[in-house]
């Protein structure tokens, strides 16, 4: 997936109260498939890839259309506010041997200025999932 990040566009979202915390959103022409113990949860061509650099560079975030998971995900209560993409809350996974697994993935319900494409996506903790890609 190293491939997918290299040409950034020129004008990212920043924070603005910290202008070198910044985010890209580009759009890949990759099917992307998030994957758990090979039981596929979302599969998308139109997924985006989201860079971020703040401390440092950010591992990037593979954004799936809602209607592209396959994966059963339940609202959290607790949320979280990034300044670069807006207001996001935790998704739970359920799962089919009945242990839920609580922050698997998130969603923003209320981005930021230049973010709106994230509205409604999903992305999954990389520590989690296998997210494999290839070329439309």
């Amino acid at each position: 997936m190293e491939d997918v990040v290299t040409n950034l566009p020129g004008n990212p979202v920043r924070n603005p109260d910290h202008p070198a915390h910044m985010m890209w959103i580009t759009r890949p022409e990759r099917r992307f498939v998030a994957s758990l113990n090979g039981e596929t949860l979302a599969e998308s061509d139109n997924a985006v890839v989201v860079t971020e650099l703040g401390r440092s560079m950010y591992a990037a975030a593979i954004y799936f259309p809602a209607q592209d998971v396959a994966a059963t995900l339940v609202e959290q209560e607790d949320t979280t506010i990034c300044p670069v993409k807006g207001k996001s809350r935790w998704l739970t996974l359920e799962t089919s041997d009945g242990e839920p697994k609580p922050k698997f993935a998130w969603s923003y319900f209320e981005s930021v200025p230049g973010a709106e494409e994230l509205t409604s996506r999903i992305a999954f903790s990389r520590n989690e999932v296998t997210i494999t890609d290839a070329p439309l």
